[in-house]
């Protein structure tokens, strides 16, 4: 459920999956309420935009180039998380601190931003560089540097270190 230009009902139902999501957390709901009420065009949701932008740098949905975050997005710890404008986050990831989605070209284009599929780990300090496909439930460790596509379910250690493997029904990493 990616925001575009959008009803009042349909906004209110992204912000209140984000508020789920983030157990209430006041810093990561205030962020993510802020950046979903800035698909309004009204002059005042554009400067708060702005503010957020500073925290996220991310373009709101209703950009026609911008990055995308989907609903129920987690921020557990939303300090130092760069995200390239052109960078897409699918529905229910969670995204810790120190965290970069960057790109790989200057200006970035959309096809050099990385793009989360749904469900997908992301975790503190790791760096995904570059027009990279994470594919959904994919989790990215601690400290992980990713520059090269991440098929589904596969978790990523250290440097493009790929995992192949599933997760059991207690939420265990099972090895192929």
């Amino acid at each position: 459920m990616m925001l575009e230009r959008h009803n009042n009902s349909m906004v209110a139902q992204v912000i209140k999956a984000d508020r789920g999501a983030n157990g209430g957390g006041r810093m990561s709901c205030l962020l993510l309420k802020s950046f979903r009420l800035a698909c309004d065009e009204s002059r005042f949701w554009r400067a708060v935009h702005t503010a957020v932008a500073i925290v996220l740098n991310c373009s709101p949905g209703s950009t026609s180039s911008g990055g995308r975050l989907g609903a129920g997005l987690r921020l557990p710890h939303p300090y130092n998380i760069v995200i390239s404008s052109h960078s897409r986050v699918g529905e229910g990831c969670t995204i810790f601190h120190n965290v970069t989605l960057g790109s790989s070209e200057k200006p970035p284009i959309e096809s050099s931003a990385p793009v989360l599929g749904d469900g997908v780990y992301v975790g503190t300090g790791a760096i995904l560089i570059g027009g990279i496909t994470v594919g959904g439930g994919a989790r990215i460790g601690a400290g992980a540097v990713a520059t090269r596509d991440i098929p589904t379910g596969a978790m990523v250690v250290g440097e493009n270190r790929i995992i192949r493997g599933s997760h059991d029904s207690d939420n265990r990493y099972l090895f192929d």
